[in-house]
């Protein structure tokens, strides 16, 4: 039996569900649709409490699951939140 389920779109219709953490390179994104993708840190921004990166134009938010995944990579820097990804650490700014 195939069951839909609908959802009011009020922000993002791509999602991160699994970060899957990974020696030495940058964690890799597996969204809603299937698709995977790495994390570039330079996307990512903050908005209303919550985690998005931007790639090829397109919005992509983490869930409250992804984001619980790819805590122990960020912490709070002099200018807030940043995120060490192959050593480096980027700062994720908020809008």
């Amino acid at each position: 039996m195939l069951e839909k389920i609908y959802f009011p779109y009020e922000d993002t219709a791509l999602f991160v569900f699994r970060v899957i953490l990974r020696d030495g390179t940058a964690p890799l994104l597996e969204l809603n649709t299937g698709r995977r993708t790495e994390l570039v840190p330079q996307n990512l921004y903050s908005k209303n409490d919550c985690l998005y990166m931007e790639e090829n134009g397109e919005t992509i938010k983490f869930s409250e699951r992804a984001l619980m995944q790819v805590a122990p990579l960020f912490e709070e820097g002099e200018n807030g939140f940043c995120i060490a990804v192959n050593g480096e650490k980027y700062c994720v700014p908020e809008y």
